[in-house]
């Protein structure tokens, strides 16, 4: 019955347009016949996986068409279609498959058919609702530590922290073994600015939380990145995985009018050598630095690395409408072949953007 309605839908388009009509003719979408460009999946489980549905249509036209892609305005959206041309007459399909992993609620997602070297395009339209299936506790805490401590995250940047500042956040736990566990922690690496507030011992099953702090203290200068690598101890076992913290020290720029504050504009920030070989003597390029603000510039930190260097320096003082030349050099001597992007960060008491980076990009070959 569906294949006889296809057809004469077919039918009764193309004597519509042999009647002269060519206002049809001039659409987009004039040589495919669709029995219906929508579908509603209506509720379906998470837990089910993918769903899948089939568009049928005709070639209403006088020629083979080849359809040259279809796309989706989601990855979650996958369609599947042949790839040979179709015939006057013949019918065709468009099979469209949904997955609704990780996507509850509501869903409305649509695909184009691009075809006649994209001067026809036509639009299909799925929706329905995803009805989420029950959260694990690996849901929730999908980082194992050690000895059934599982974590929520293990990541935390705080961005950018004023000097004098202090600035907290939460990592969420769970305890999965059947005994209680006391908790210790060390550093791989250590910034002296973190502190960890977290229980001595967490009971079986039990949850909670570990409060990290950054601290900046009043009447210090901490300008700059620094990071804290954190080592978990529970059951007297270390994790192999590591908590990562990480701040930017900045001015407190809560104490400045942002109508007459310094303004940082560079030129050159980025720089990309090209093709160039290694060799002892360093490659250089020169990044600009203007103060185009009303008061005095200051460079607060300048990073360098062992390959990347510049006369860029802690304390430098630029004047309102003054600028300056800085050299960058990149030593490609002990450096591995192939695509290389480093970057140096520079802080500065811009409260608009006190942190830049000046990219540098090379290919190093033989």
């Amino acid at each position: 019955m569906a294949r006889f309605v296809l057809h004469s839908i077919a039918a009764f388009f193309l004597l519509f347009v042999l009647s002269g009509n060519g206002k049809v003719a001039a659409q987009s979408n004039a040589s495919f016949v669709f029995e219906g460009t929508e579908w509603d999946f209506g509720r379906i489980r998470e837990a089910d996986g993918p769903v899948s549905h089939t568009f049928r249509f005709v070639n209403g036209g006088k020629k083979p068409i080849l359809i040259d892609r279809v796309t989706t305005s989601c990855g979650c959206t996958t369609p599947s279609y042949s790839r040979a041309p179709i015939m006057p007459g013949a019918e065709g399909t468009i099979e469209v498959t949904f997955d609704p992993t990780g996507r509850p609620d509501s869903f409305r997602k649509e695909i184009y058919v691009i075809s006649e070297k994209g001067r026809c395009r036509d639009r299909l339209v799925i929706r329905g609702e995803v009805i989420p299936r029950p959260r694990t506790v690996e849901d929730d805490y999908p980082y194992y530590m050690v000895s059934g401590i599982r974590f929520d995250e293990t990541t935390f940047a705080f961005r950018t922290l004023p000097q004098g500042g202090t600035r907290s956040m939460v990592v969420r736990y769970v305890n999965t073994s059947d005994r209680e566990l006391p908790l210790a922690f060390s550093f791989t690496e250590q910034s002296g600015l973190l502190r960890i507030d977290a229980p001595e011992s967490v009971c079986a099953g039990c949850r909670g939380e570990i409060t990290l702090t950054y601290s900046l203290p009043e009447g210090e200068d901490h300008y700059g990145l620094f990071h804290d690598n954190v080592i978990l101890s529970a059951g007297g076992k270390e994790s192999e995985r590591s908590l990562y913290t990480s701040a930017i020290g900045v001015d407190d720029f809560a104490r400045q009018s942002n109508e007459i504050a310094p303004r940082l504009s560079i030129e050159g920030q980025y720089h990309d050598f090209g093709s160039i070989r290694r060799r002892e003597e360093p490659y250089t390029c020169r990044v600009t630095f203007e103060n185009r603000g009303e008061e005095p510039l200051i460079v607060r930190y300048a990073e360098t690395k062992p390959e990347l260097k510049s006369d860029i320096e802690e304390g430098l003082r630029l004047e309102p409408g003054e600028s300056r030349v800085f050299e960058v050099s990149f030593d490609t001597s002990d450096r591995m072949l192939g695509d290389y992007l480093g970057t140096l960060s520079v802080i500065v008491n811009d409260p608009l953007r006190p942190m830049r980076t000046i990219r540098i990009v090379a290919r190093i070959r033989d």
